[in-house]
């Protein structure tokens, strides 16, 4: 049996917005970060969820 803490529509709310989330905003300011030759992008994530 399978042990499950969260149901599969939490699970794919979460993974839509803390990896997809950022990687389309990253896909689109690269183009511009590309035409300029300059730019950083900064990640900044917290484990705070995972200690509640």
């Amino acid at each position: 049996m399978l042990c499950k803490e969260s149901e599969d529509e939490e699970i794919d709310l979460l993974f839509r917005t803390n990896v997809f989330g950022p990687v389309r905003l990253m896909n689109l300011c690269l183009p511009k970060m590309r035409e300029d030759n300059s730019g950083i992008i900064i990640n900044v994530s917290s484990i705070g969820a995972v200690r509640a």
